[in-house]
This record gives structure tokens, sequence and C-alpha cells, in this order.
């Protein structure tokens, strides 16, 4: 049995929807994808979470005093 070529841009899209499959990436995560994030010579993607932010190190709000009075 012969084997066919697969067309190039089909590849791109193999190449694309594979490891997202694989490793259950969200469609933000698939977009976010820069080659920045491929590590070719150790075989590692880096997924970066959209929308993730570090959490505030203070409260926004002033706490209410415990026993619940106001001043």
């Amino acid at each position: 049995m012969s084997r066919r070529r697969i067309p190039d841009d089909l590849a791109r899209l193999e190449a694309l929807f594979v490891p997202a499959i694989t490793l259950g990436m969200r469609p933000g995560e698939i977009r976010a994808l820069t080659w920045d994030h491929l590590d070719q010579d150790n075989g590692i993607i880096h997924i970066a979470r959209p929308g993730a932010r570090p959490k505030p190190s203070a409260p926004t709000r002033s706490a209410r005093p415990p026993n619940g009075s106001l001043g």
C-alpha cells in the first residue's frame, strides 16, 4: 500500500491540533501560543493560562471587625 503525502497546510494544522488535543488545551491557550513557548531541544511546550494574573498582595477592601461592630 502506498503512502500519500500530506499537503503542507494540513501538516501544519496537524502540528497544532495533535498536541492541543493530547494535552487538553483550551481554545484560549491554543490562540496564545507563540514560537517562544516551544522548546524544541527538550520537547517542551510552555502553556500560559490566558488571563492569569498574580494575586494582589494586600486586600482591596478594608476588613470588618470580627465582632461585626462598625467602630
